[in-house]
C-alpha cells in the first residue's frame, strides 16, 4: 500500500523507496525480541522444520527474492535469483526444499528449489491455474494450492500430488473466496476460510478426498492454525485469537469457540 497524504490545498506528499523492517520473535506474552539483523525490506518469514534457518522474502527495486537466515550466526544467503517477485515461501517437511510463488512477466507459477542450490527451480504448478500460494502436507505427498490474486472473481483451493503428473484437482467447491488452507497434523482434515455465507468463516472438511464441510467458527474467522495434537483450531477474530475444539469427520462436531487461553 502507498504511504501518502493530501494537504488541504491539494498538495500530495508521498514516500518513495522500500519500507524497511526487522524480523522479531514474539513469545506467548506478546513480547517481541529482534533476532539481530540489519533492517531490510523483509516479509513472509518462515522457520525451517528444525528451527535452524529462516526463509524470508527481501524486496528490491522492481521485485523480490528469497533469502535464508542462519538463526545461530545471523548469516544471510540468497536463495532465488528471479527477474520478478519470489515470495510466499513454505518449507518441505524434511527442510531440504522451499516452495514459493514466482511472479514474472510470463505469468505466476509455484516453484520449488533445494536450499543447497544444487538444482535450478522446478515449476510445480503452472500459470494456467493462477496460483497464489502453496503449502505442503506433512508427509510431503500433496501440495495445497490457493488460486486467484486480488483482481480475481473467485479464490479456489486445489490439491496436487508432488510427484508424477502433478495434475491439480479442485478440493473446495462452490462460489466465493476460499483461502487460508491448513492441514491437520495427521493430514486427514483440511481447515480453510470461506465467505460462502457472506462473511469469512472457518470450515473443516476431510482430506485428501473432498467431503461435506462443517462451519466450526460460527462467525468471522481468519488465519487458522492447528494445535499440535490436531484437537483445536486457533484463528483470528479481529484483534482476538480464538480457539475451538473440534472432532473432525466423520463425527463432524465442534465446540463453541472462545478466546484462546495461552496459559
Amino acid at each position: 500500500a502507498a504511504k501518502a497524504t493530501l494537504s488541504k490545498r491539494g498538495s500530495l506528499l508521498y514516500q518513495r523507496g522500500l519500507s524497511l523492517s526487522l524480523p522479531v520473535l514474539v513469545d506467548e506474552h506478546g513480547v517481541a525480541t529482534p533476532i539481530g539483523l540489519e533492517p531490510h525490506a523483509f516479509a513472509h518469514p518462515k522457520f525451517s522444520p528444525d528451527g535452524t534457518r529462516i526463509v524470508v522474502r527481501v524486496a528490491r527495486p522492481g521485485g523480490a527474492d528469497l533469502w535464508l537466515i542462519d538463526v545461530r550466526t545471523k548469516a544471510m544467503t540468497k536463495l532465488t535469483n528471479g527477474v520478478g517477485i519470489d515470495d510466499q515461501p513454505e518449507w518441505s517437511p524434511d527442510g531440504k526444499r522451499v516452495f514459493y510463488r514466482s511472479i514474472e512477466s510470463s505469468g505466476t507459477t509455484l516453484k520449488s528449489i533445494p536450499i543447497d542450490g544444487s538444482e535450478a527451480p522446478t515449476v510445480m504448478v503452472s500459470s494456467n491455474l493462477d496460483p497464489y500460494h502453496g503449502s505442503l502436507s506433512h508427509d510431503g505427498k500433496w501440495l495445497i494450492v490457493r488460486t486467484g490474486d486480488l483482481a480475481s472473481q473467485d479464490r479456489q483451493i486445489f490439491v496436487a500430488p508432488t510427484s508424477g503428473g502433478r495434475t491439480p484437482r479442485l478440493l473446495v467447491k462452490g462460489p466465493g473466496f476460499h483461502y487460508g488452507p491448513t492441514l491437520s497434523p495427521d493430514d486427514r482434515n483440511l481447515a480453510y476460510v470461506s465467505d460462502a455465507s457472506g462473511r469469512p468463516e472457518l470450515y473443516l472438511q476431510p482430506f485428501p478426498e473432498s467431503g461435506a464441510p462443517i462451519d466450526v467458527s460460527r462467525g468471522v474467522a481468519l488465519e487458522p492454525v492447528w494445535s499440535r495434537d490436531g484437537r483445536t483450531l486457533f484463528y483470528r477474530f479481529g484483534r482476538t485469537m480464538m480457539a475451538v475444539t473440534v472432532s473432525p469427520p466423520p463425527n463432524n462436531w465442534a465446540a463453541r469457540p472462545a478466546p484462546a487461553n495461552w496459559r
